[in-house]
């Protein structure tokens, strides 16, 4: 019911050239303090079952955002080397020295077992390097709680700064949801989007195995970082040759791109280990965006998530990696203990949003043309639902007929 558009209603348009960053907690602040209500005191509710009234109470679950407002609303910024939310500060990622990127290429081979191969690997990931460090366990509510209240919160500064310099830590702010008492208790507090998350992977891999000009991470540049990082000769620009960049096995010609175009049809045209990774990252995103999650196949994913992700290194240049690519290392956790993706991802809302987009009809007046176009529709849905309760109450003899 929660993702149906007539259960959806726009709050507030926020004005401004730009985004309100950390400042977004001002404006939710008259959100917390009902949810606060919800919680201790609860609102008067009438069941319609018993035909009785009861006080009910209710808890936010948790936010459904894209990578930057998820920024925004936890507080911990979404930016650079230590962008990714759920690693934080426990991350080897790095900045490229000719992309001048961050990259997150050789970061998931801590998350295998401490006995696996890919761990004494010095060739196919980042050259002489074996990986010795384990990840660190996913922070709980607790242990964050602690590490943010050294923090001001944007209610009480309300510059558009962090509290102090970035060194070894990305938090602007102590976010305002952690007013609300049980928000320590949740094992998810902001859900990473999934939608977002399916289509810049593909985007980027489709891009790049498609060698688009502009769009493909496999450049001039990456092949110049690719050669300061990774032990693939075969791979590196023979400067001699006016920097003629040698074919990649992931690339098609243009000869295969005349012929098929369709991911299945990889497999005719690139590298087995290719095709197979490739085909492992679609068939895990085709177990989590599952309507019904069979939970056996969930925890088989969140075991072999990070030997998908160094399949993935050892095939693509480090500049494919950025934090997007990463954060698939984190959504079988977030599918086991969140449910179906269908609740917790951004297709909903941003159809949502479309429609509402289709109501401006003056745009010096965004508000008003919204506002206009709803009250048309409520007084529209009003009078049906209330005609078709009517003719079933008739219909079962409990009331005459009015009009």
């Amino acid at each position: 019911m929660c993702m149906k558009s007539e259960y959806m209603f726009l709050t507030m348009v926020i004005p401004g050239p730009s985004n309100p960053k950390r400042l977004i907690d001002v404006y939710l602040q008259p959100l917390i303090d009902e949810l606060l209500q919800l919680w201790h005191v609860g609102v008067r509710t009438h069941d319609h079952a018993t035909n009785q009234a009861f006080m009910m109470r209710a808890a936010l679950m948790w936010t459904v955002n894209d990578l930057p407002a998820y920024g925004m609303a936890s507080g911990w910024s979404t930016a650079g080397i230590m962008g990714c939310p759920i690693c934080m500060d426990d991350t080897s990622a790095f900045h490229l020295q000719h992309g001048r990127k961050a990259c997150y290429f050789d970061c998931h081979r801590r998350f295998l077992p401490q006995d696996h191969p890919y761990r004494r690997n010095k060739k196919a990931f980042i050259k002489n390097r074996q990986e010795r460090n384990i990840a660190r366990p996913r922070l709980t509510g607790e242990e964050i709680r602690v590490r943010v209240e050294e923090y001001s919160s944007a209610i009480k500064t309300t510059t558009d700064t962090p509290t102090r310099l970035w060194h070894n830590h990305k938090w602007t702010k102590k976010n305002i949801f952690w007013d609300l008492p049980y928000w320590t208790t949740h094992l998810i507090r902001h859900n990473l989007d999934v939608m977002h998350i399916e289509k810049n992977v593909f985007d980027n891999i489709f891009n790049t195995v498609m060698d688009i000009k502009g769009k493909s991470k496999d450049n001039l540049n990456a092949r110049k970082d690719l050669a300061i990082i990774c032990n693939r000769p075969e791979l590196q620009v023979d400067e001699r040759r006016l920097n003629v960049m040698p074919k990649a096995v992931y690339t098609l010609t243009k000869d295969q791109k005349r012929k098929k175009l369709i991911p299945v049809a990889f497999r005719e045209m690139v590298p087995e280990h290719v095709w197979s990774a490739l085909t492992e990252v679609s068939l895990m995103f085709q177990v989590l965006c599952s309507t019904t999650l069979d939970i056996r196949k969930v925890q088989e994913l969140e075991d072999s998530v990070a030997v998908i992700m160094c399949n993935l290194e050892k095939v693509f240049p480090p500049t494919f990696f950025d934090s997007m690519e990463h954060l698939i290392l984190h959504l079988p956790y977030e599918a086991r203990v969140g449910g179906p993706v269908q609740y917790r991802w951004m297709y909903p809302f941003e159809r949502f949003l479309r429609e509402l987009k289709k109501k401006v009809k003056n745009k010096a007046h965004v508000e008003a043309s919204i506002v206009e176009a709803y009250i048309v529709e409520e007084i529209g849905g009003l009078r049906l639902t209330t005609l078709n309760l009517m003719l079933l109450a008739s219909d079962a003899g409990l009331v005459e007929m009015m009009i």
